[in-house]
């Protein structure tokens, strides 16, 4: 069993492309950034949504009677820097912050003194290894990079599970693309997907989750449960998520088809 009893339903198998909306279908629609709609940067903060693709999220918002969140690992004021001008309802930092649609922001933040304490063990133990970095959100959760030096991922994974255990689980470790992130326990995007299901517009929705990361998984997983499902991009295996696409590339384009399909079904009804 996997997060809040969850089944963990894993396949190692290849995956077909994901479909669009039945008839009649009302879908609530979670989207990750990085990775997903845009490829990674080696520094996180040169990701910005280009115009079009601000444009293209924009159609598909409304045409889902704006059930779209966004769901980052990204701090809230950071993904709301990516997606300029526009706003969008989001879960951030794997569900340690979530904006609602009424613009209520919620945050499940550790004590000060262990994010301190936190922040402090990460920029001390990467000190001496080239190539590594720590990133803060907010000083409230700690990504520990390593996608310039990738040979370091046995040291980075250990050292983030050792300060986790030294904060007597008030912190938990999220290992995701060449990065080990430290976050407040409980924090998963699966969460944020579960808040979001019981609210308006996304209430009574079908839930779908595109994401490409190990980070996802909680919330493909979480999608399943409530009758909807999680939709891969990559080739990562094994994932709880029934659809795939091959990239960034292809998400958009697969966002473009949706959004047309989404006017012609309101056209004509």
């Amino acid at each position: 069993m996997g997060e809040a009893g969850l089944p963990d339903i894993f396949t190692l198998d290849a995956l077909p492309a994901p479909p669009l909306p039945r008839p009649g279908e009302q879908w609530a629609l979670f989207l990750d950034i990085d990775g997903t709609l845009v490829d990674f940067e080696t520094n996180p903060d040169d990701v910005k949504l280009p115009p079009d693709l601000r444009l293209l999220l924009e159609r598909v918002r409304s045409g889902h009677g704006d059930a779209l969140a966004i769901l980052s690992g990204r701090s809230l004021s950071d993904v709301d820097r990516v997606t300029a001008p526009c706003e969008f309802v989001a879960g951030a930092m794997h569900g340690a912050e979530r904006r609602s649609s009424s613009g209520e922001i919620v945050r499940m933040f550790a004590p000060e003194s262990t994010s301190e304490r936190v922040g402090r063990a990460c920029a001390d133990g990467v000190r001496q290894w080239g190539g590594v970095s720590v990133e803060s959100k907010n000083a409230a959760a700690f990504a520990i990079h390593y996608r310039q030096a990738p040979a370091m991922e046995t040291n980075v994974r250990e050292l983030a599970q050792m300060i986790a255990e030294d904060t007597g689980g008030e912190f938990a470790v999220q290992f995701g693309e060449l990065v080990a992130e430290l976050k407040p326990s409980g924090a998963t995007k699966g969460a944020s997907v579960l808040a979001f299901a019981g609210e308006a517009p996304f209430a009574g929705r079908r839930p779908v989750v595109v994401g490409d990361d190990l980070t996802d998984e909680s919330a493909f997983k979480q999608a399943l449960a409530l009758g909807g499902f999680g939709i891969i991009v990559g080739d990562r295996r094994p994932t709880q998520a029934s659809y795939a696409l091959q990239g960034p590339a292809a998400t958009r384009a697969w966002l473009h088809e949706l959004a047309c399909h989404l006017q012609q079904r309101t056209d004509s009804g």
